[in-house]
């Protein structure tokens, strides 16, 4: 049975240790969010890391580490590479040139709000009317469709990694593990 000194240092040790953690997963996300590829932003918005200190998912049999998260559904087939025409997600080529019919709203301009009354939009080939953080734009599916994997967050881990020292590097694996956090 441990002394109360001896629970004291425990408890005081997995404090330091997780500051570690924390500090080590903000550079490697920061660094992640650089190399992380942007054509509307979205994907940048989408990421986020969390650590075992603050209630995060690590789930390596360890009590100590942190994930990087992107939930943007594309991420992972963006990071590590996919069959031609994956990325498209759920836009079918086929499905092109989109249309969209637009009820009558109200759209604010500078200074007055004013109706647009009800119509069908038709999109120039490849693009489709997409969500990203919190409004709308029309996004060229035809650049998504580079396959070729990126691998930022893996770039990022091992730029991080390199540059600390061996006491470092002793506490993490030399690469990080990647999986596909949207898969069933």
């Amino acid at each position: 049975m441990a002394t109360a000194k001896e629970e004291k240092f425990k408890k005081e040790l997995k404090k330091n240790i997780d500051k570690v953690v924390d500090n080590f997963a903000k550079e490697v996300f920061q660094e992640a969010q650089k190399m992380a590829p942007s054509n509307t932003g979205a994907l940048k918005q989408a990421g986020y890391w969390v650590s075992s200190s603050s209630g995060g998912l690590w789930q390596h049999g360890k009590d100590t580490g942190f994930s990087i998260i992107y939930k943007a559904p594309y991420a992972y087939k963006l990071h590590e590479g996919g069959k031609p025409g994956e990325l498209l997600g759920n836009a079918n080529p086929a499905d092109f040139p989109w249309k969209a019919d637009t009820r009558r709203h109200k759209r604010k301009l500078p200074g007055k709000t004013v109706w647009v009354r009800r119509h069908t939009k038709t999109y120039k080939k490849m693009y489709k009317p997409t969500k990203v953080a919190e409004e709308w734009k029309a996004i060229n599916y035809e650049n998504t469709r580079d396959t070729s994997p990126n691998k930022w967050i893996q770039k990022a881990y091992s730029k991080v990694y390199k540059k600390h020292g061996k006491l470092l590097q002793s506490m993490f694996p030399k690469e990080m593990t990647i999986r596909n956090a949207t898969a069933p």
